[in-house]
């Protein structure tokens, strides 16, 4: 008969009172050997006073020493402990549970990770609380259940006024400090390879993205990550991006990344949340996240919404000209505002659906017409390698985008109610009669709300 989950708990017990007593057997007295460990403290400098975005001139670095289990004992301790009865029942057990062989790599690798963090605890002493804090870890992982990660995020491309805003309960962002800008490296036997194992980050972070999250997996929490930035991508025009994501957890068993590698993503566009807009901010967030996750991330297939935001993540992003950026914002709101097919006449329908629709939340239709039909045709013109007309107000590449950030936005919250096709024939209808706007703006006003544009 298998022993019950009940019995697991007593047997890990057991076993790290077993584990406990070897390595101290294998150390001079209670104590249990540690072996002094080759730290490096490196520490990036700003150009400036200024941490938010700025750039990096220059690093100090300082090697220190921690005591930690040496590894002697470990792998002594681990042979002793095979040779038990307690160890056998032990893996026995384990071998019972049904877990993911791409998470849990076996029953002993992972045993062996248990014994390994509780005499790492261990070396300044454990109690029994310690003890019941690693097997509820350890029995957590290998049935797959969720476990607490903690992530930092270095993020570019937005910026806040305050030290901190509660975006929800367990998401904080925050300014970058001092203390963001130092790592700590192990150094092992080729040293010059570690100290440049993160490489070298080419400016600071305009801002710190902190959370917790209970998961089965990393690879979650990075999908988390992905959702979360989109949305704040939508929350203005900003090339919110992900420079570098460091994860922390408890878990004893899974792969534990390093501090995530460096990268300096193009912002063209940023934007800073004021003091008055974090409640904006936050009740944007807590609406559209679920909405942006199922709409744009829940499938594998593409559509007209998915390409959209496509084409407008690359507008936000790109940085090579201004034709180049309405190019891709254009293309986004194509794929939202035209018919499949449609021939003939496109920059008109397109500039009178996106007045008629963004005119609903107060928009200036002749404005907005204007706009991008002379936008269109730089996209025309840029397309065919025709040479532009770079007399066209600097505010049209930004006006453009936000035109496409908005128009996301509304279709995201339409699309169960409005289907493509019913919504721009309701655009059409609405052009030409006053009855059929008066009837769209009610209906649509009912499900966006003004939190939202």
């Amino acid at each position: 008969m298998s022993q019950t989950r009940e019995d697991l708990h007593s047997l890990l017990y057991d076993l790290a009172e077993e584990a406990i007593e070897i390595a101290q057997s294998n150390s001079d007295g209670d104590i249990i050997e540690t072996t002094e460990v080759p730290y490096l403290e490196r520490r990036y400098q700003t150009i400036d006073d200024s941490i938010d975005g700025s750039r990096i001139i220059r690093t100090t670095e300082e090697e220190s020493n921690k005591n930690e289990i040496s590894t002697d004992v470990l792998r002594d301790t681990s042979q002793q402990l095979q040779e038990t009865e307690i160890y056998d029942r032990v893996i026995s057990e384990v071998e019972s549970r049904e877990f993911e062989s791409l998470i849990v790599p076996s029953p002993e690798s992972s045993v062996t990770a248990y014994i390994q963090s509780i005499l790492n605890g261990a070396k300044n002493g454990v109690s029994d609380r310690d003890i019941a804090r690693h097997i509820s870890i350890f029995t957590s992982e290998i049935d797959s259940a969720p476990i607490s990660w903690n992530p930092k995020i270095w993020i570019l491309g937005l910026d806040i006024e305050d030290d901190s805003v509660q975006l929800e309960e367990n998401i904080t962002i925050r300014k970058p400090d001092e203390d963001d800008l130092v790592e700590e490296i192990r150094i092992e036997d080729d040293a010059g390879f570690n100290r440049r194992a993160t490489g070298m980050p080419e400016r600071a972070p305009t801002a710190i993205i902190e959370f917790s999250k209970r998961a089965p997996d990393r690879r979650d929490i990075y999908d988390t990550i992905q959702v979360m930035i989109s949305v704040l991508q939508l929350y203005d025009v900003g090339s919110v991006s992900s420079m570098k994501v460091d994860l922390h957890t408890e878990s004893i068993i899974k792969p534990f990344p390093l501090p995530g590698r460096y990268n300096s993503p193009d912002t063209p566009f940023s934007y800073t949340i004021s003091e008055s807009e974090i409640s904006d901010l936050s009740l944007f967030y807590t609406h559209m996240y679920e909405v942006v996750e199922e709409r744009l991330y829940s499938t594998d297939e593409q559509d007209y919404l998915t390409i959209s935001f496509d084409r407008y993540e690359n507008a936000i992003e790109e940085n090579d000209s201004p034709e180049s950026q309405l190019t891709s914002a254009i293309m986004s709101l194509e794929a939202m505002l035209l018919k499949d097919e449609e021939k003939g006449e496109l920059s008109e329908r397109l500039s009178r659906r996106a007045d008629i629709l963004l005119g609903l939340f107060g928009h200036q239709p002749i404005e907005i017409s204007r706009k991008i039909k002379t936008a269109y045709s730089i996209r025309s013109r840029y397309v065919h390698g025709s040479e532009t007309d770079q007399d066209y107000g600097e505010d049209l590449v930004s006006d453009i985008v936000d035109y496409t950030r908005n128009c996301i936005v509304i279709y995201l919250l339409l699309s169960e109610d409005f289907p493509k096709e019913k919504l721009l024939s309701k655009l059409d209808n609405a052009s030409v009669q006053a009855e059929s706007r008066e009837a769209l703006s009610e209906k649509i006003q009912e499900v966006v709300p003004e939190w939202a544009i």
